[in-house]
């Protein structure tokens, strides 16, 4: 298929975002309007990312790391006590 010929169209009012792929629709709908997209939380108490989410796993690790200066030890939502400072994972 041609990359300038786009017949996936977002169905939100007032988005005129269009795709020549239906797997960059979908990704669309879920990183720009959390359609059918699993939300990543910040487990850091106090964070504005503990109530907002990210909407890819990534962009949390990549928000961990960077703000918070931390790792996820294992990727396991429900628990608080998972992190560990980046220093300890370089010892």
């Amino acid at each position: 298929m041609k990359t300038h010929v786009k017949p996936h169209h977002c169905p939100m009012a007032g988005c005129s975002a269009a795709f020549s792929e239906k797997k960059d629709l979908r990704r669309h709908k879920a990183t720009k309007h959390r359609i059918g997209a699993e939300i990543f939380y910040c487990k850091v108490v106090g964070c504005e990312w503990q109530l907002k989410g990210f909407n890819r796993r990534d962009t949390l690790r990549r928000h961990t790391r960077k703000v918070h200066h931390m790792v996820e030890s294992e990727p396991t939502p429900q628990l608080y006590d998972d992190m560990l400072p980046l220093e300890e994972n370089f010892l």
